[in-house]
């Protein structure tokens, strides 16, 4: 277990530096668009957001599950489908969300299959294990 981010990472894109980040960054560069390493996060993403703004070039090369925070496509577009790609929402200081068209895409998914997912995902991590 690493210790991660105890803070968010604000509309300054400052990323914060922990072990837990550096351990992300690390195994993510091991990983490959073919063979991604399956990122499960849980509440706040300020590790998955460090390790990202660290090092860009680990996205291709990760999935990231996120269990947790505002569901907010719905707010931006409320006729989105049970998954569609929006542009990601930015949150400004007063904690409102708005449409940011030059920022990356995300998929937003109301609904997924996450057996398949989560199969995956341990059947790769008891491979690891031997």
């Amino acid at each position: 277990m690493y210790c991660g981010v105890t803070d968010y990472v604000t509309e300054k894109k400052i990323p914060r530096d922990t072990e837990a980040v550096q351990r992300l960054i690390q195994l993510a560069r091991s990983a490959s668009p073919g063979a991604p390493l399956y990122v499960i996060a849980i509440a706040a993403i300020s590790n998955v957001a460090s390790a990202l703004l660290q090092a860009p070039d680990i996205r291709h090369n990760i999935v990231v599950i996120w269990l947790g925070g505002n569901a907010v496509g719905w707010l931006l577009h409320p006729d989105a489908m049970l998954n569609q790609v929006i542009p990601a929402p930015r949150l400004d200081n007063q904690g409102a969300w708005h449409t940011a068209p030059d920022r990356h895409p995300v998929t937003y998914v109301r609904f997924v299959e996450r057996n398949i997912i989560l199969r995956d995902f341990f059947t790769r991590w008891a491979a690891q294990q031997g």
